[in-house]
């Protein structure tokens, strides 16, 4: 409602932008909504072959990091009204991974030893997937122009200065990291062996053969 309201157009994917600034997100948005799109069918079909603790390994990979970025979002935004819808955000992810964590604990003791494997590459799909909104989006995994990374900078300058906060590269780093040692943490306890994620510095089982038609990324 905030965004249509500014905008004064219900779309952000067809409103025309008034200022440069304007259509390098424009851009870059179109370039999100095309690679989301790329895998959207991939995860329709995936869903109905997995038992629900595979589901659910990657869905809490991806609640965990968000929950951790909301929460810092609403502690340095200067808007009040997206402060306060930010709290409330990272609160409801937070419940999402409590869910996550409640289905897990049910279910991980007793799976198949073949499902631990996939497990594995479920995350290391997962975070090159969710790194195109809750980070940076890994070129050899994106498909995205040499531009898009500077312009995501530019345009998230002028919206922290602004008042509405994204945390820096480095913060975004910081987060990923620990949300995945908190995951790797879980994981441990179900000898499931854990994926590197040499983007943030954690070293793990090498997965090389992520293939998006067989991986359920988180939506």
């Amino acid at each position: 409602m905030a965004i249509t309201k500014l905008l004064e157009h219900p779309d952000p994917l067809t409103y025309e932008p008034k200022t440069e600034i304007g259509r390098k997100a424009k851009k870059n948005a179109q370039w999100l909504y095309y690679n989301g799109g790329r895998y959207w069918n991939g995860y329709k079909n995936a869903v109905p072959k997995y038992s629900l603790a595979v589901l659910f390994s990657s869905f809490l990979m991806g609640e965990i990091a968000a929950a951790t970025i909301f929460h810092q979002m609403a502690a340095k935004c200067t808007e009040p009204v997206f402060q306060e819808g930010f709290r409330k955000v990272g609160r409801d992810e937070g419940r999402h991974m409590a869910i996550c964590m409640a289905l897990m604990e049910r279910d991980y003791p007793k799976m198949d030893l073949s499902d631990k494997q996939l497990i594995t590459k479920q995350i290391r799909a997962g975070f090159l997937f969710l790194s195109g909104v809750l980070f940076e989006p890994p070129e050899d995994f994106w498909d995205i122009p040499a531009d898009f990374v500077p312009a995501q900078r530019e345009i998230e300058a002028v919206a922290r200065n602004a008042g509405f906060y994204i945390p820096e590269y480095e913060a975004k780093k910081d987060n990923w990291c620990n949300a995945m040692l908190n995951l790797k943490g879980v994981l441990d306890k179900y000898g499931i062996p854990f994926p590197a994620i040499p983007e943030v510095g954690i070293t793990g089982e090498e997965v090389r053969d992520v293939d998006m038609q067989d991986i359920i990324p988180v939506f």
